[in-house]
């Protein structure tokens, strides 16, 4: 694998740590040398991660300070909609198992 190809896949991997190590800071933020530090990597890689992040509005800065960042709000919409369809799929299941386990009645005797 070329050192490009590596790069890309490295950066992939970044940016999913980084999306990781962001989950639960909403209201405090993370500046980026800590993301730096808690990755093992440059700087830079975090600033042109968070930059790809941050264009896709999985990221943003806080508005009380530039300098950090925390998850972004179509990340919290992916997290929505993820719950929402779980939320679908156990009423499901619900209705299923309602529909399966209920006592079956007694037989009708056709011929009385």
């Amino acid at each position: 694998m070329s050192g490009a190809a590596m790069e890309r896949i490295n950066g992939q991997r970044r940016a999913v740590r980084i999306l990781l190590l962001l989950a639960g800071r909403e209201f405090d933020g993370v500046r980026n040398a800590e993301l730096a530090r808690a990755l093992e990597t440059s700087a830079p890689n975090i600033t042109r991660d968070l930059k790809t992040l941050i264009d896709e509005g999985l990221v943003e800065r806080l508005p009380t300070d530039p300098e950090k960042v925390r998850l972004g709000p179509r990340m919290v919409q992916v997290a929505l909609a993820y719950q929402r369809h779980l939320d679908a799929v156990r009423r499901r299941v619900e209705e299923l198992e309602q529909r399966y386990t209920r006592t079956p009645q007694e037989p009708v005797d056709v011929e009385s």
